[in-house]
């Protein structure tokens, strides 16, 4: 950290202490109990004053800029201050409060990501909603939805002239033109959404380099809003900016690109079969328990991932089936066939009836990534004395997933 900013963090560090302990302020609370009577159609505190959501929200900016400034200077804790943030901007949010001019649920969602909250930022995006369609592209992101956003880029896309809106020798606006003005209206869309769809496009198929590329440009668009006429549009294209640089190391295609070492062919394919399906299954990105569990896929070291219902354990056991499926043989074992065996994977479920679900998920997703020359026998042994089709896994030479209780 350099001399010149060290007091800048101070004040930073001052803000997190402030506003962002394990308690709430008093300030921060009622608003909190006002929120709660608004969202159970309640009258108002009696003591609620004319002015005190607009010092809530000065307050919330205030903790993103602290937990920015923490962030970069290398303090773990500066989440606390964005989820802070995030939780004011989300109460605020609330019809009544009455911020029409003020994209606080867009705000907030942004936080949330910032902070490490996915699903708290999906859920808000899917309660809240505007009537801007240009919000839409916004929407998308923030849920991490990528495939909607793509849709809403081509809705986008065909309302304008592309003629002159994709030129190549289009003129880059001056700042003295005015943010509002058309000219730099255009060509931030123009800009803006380019970059967007770069993201889809890697998301999709991959491209590193160009993502790299659209990053930077969101995040030097962004700066142009700090000329125009409100502040809050400068911080929603920020937090985007920010969103979007914290969803790369988010992605299912970032985390799983390493589990490709020491596997076949074939394994490699299957995983690149996998990320193209997440897309279409609107599975782009991971929460952090996932992201912890494909870490220890990467090791190939044994672990043990224990969290609620629906947090996403069944993308990491998809992930440890496709790794132990095609791990490559060494030459040795590879060269005699006596002792070659294909491949088996073990799934252990507590009962019938979700071993049968399980089967059932497990042969459409690995369905989709095995091949008719590699392909992929999803059954189930439940316990009993019957023979049936479902045993010929004991015999044949396919690759076997094999669901057990």
């Amino acid at each position: 950290m350099s001399e010149a900013s060290a007091p800048s963090l101070a004040v930073a560090r001052d803000i997190h202490l402030q506003l962002a302990g394990t308690a709430l302020t008093p300030a921060i609370a009622k608003l909190y109990s006002q929120y709660t009577r608004y969202t159970n159609d309640q009258p108002s505190l009696a003591l609620w004053r004319h002015g005190e959501a607009e010092d809530r929200l000065d307050d919330a900016v205030r903790l993103i800029d602290a937990a920015l400034l923490k962030r970069d200077a290398g303090d773990q804790d500066w989440y606390h201050g964005m989820r802070r943030a995030a939780e004011l901007l989300d109460w605020l949010s609330h019809p009544r409060f009455n911020m029409k001019e003020i994209p606080t649920h867009l705000l907030a969602a942004a936080a949330y990501q910032l902070a490490g909250y996915p699903a708290i930022a999906a859920s808000l995006i899917d309660r809240r909603v505007l009537e801007q369609p240009e919000s839409q592209l916004l929407r998308a992101l923030l849920k991490g939805d990528f495939q909607s956003l793509l849709t809403e880029l081509a809705k986008l896309w065909q309302s304008f002239d592309l003629n002159v809106l994709l030129s190549p020798t289009s003129r880059v606006p001056s700042l003295s033109d005015g943010v509002g003005s058309g000219g730099v209206e255009n060509w931030i869309i123009r800009e803006v959404t380019s970059a967007l769809g770069v993201l889809c496009a890697q998301i999709r198929w991959g491209d590193e380099q160009r993502f790299d590329a659209a990053l930077a440009k969101l995040e030097a668009t962004s700066s142009l809003f700090l000329y125009g006429g409100s502040a809050y549009s400068w911080l929603l294209s920020k937090l985007v900016a920010e969103t979007s640089q914290s969803l790369r190391y988010k992605l299912l295609r970032y985390n799983i690109r390493d589990l490709i070492d020491g596997l076949t062919q074939e394994g490699r394919t299957a995983i690149e079969l996998y990320a193209r399906d997440g897309y279409l299954s609107r599975r782009t990105v991971l929460w952090p328990s996932q992201i912890e569990g494909v870490k220890r896929l990467r090791d190939r070291a044994s672990f043990v991932l224990c969290t609620p219902t629906g947090s996403g354990k069944t993308t990491v056991a998809e992930l440890g089936i496709l790794q132990s499926l095609f791990i490559e043989q060494s030459a040795s074992s590879a060269s005699n066939d006596e002792t070659a065996a294909a491949a088996l994977a073990l799934y252990l479920v507590p009962n019938k009836a979700l071993a049968a679900e399980v089967e059932s998920k497990l042969s459409r997703v690995l369905r989709r990534v095995s091949s008719s020359s590699n392909p992929i026998t999803v059954t189930g042994l439940y316990g009993g004395t019957d023979w049936g089709p479902t045993d010929a896994w004991l015999t044949n030479d396919e690759k076997t997933v094999l669901i057990c209780t």
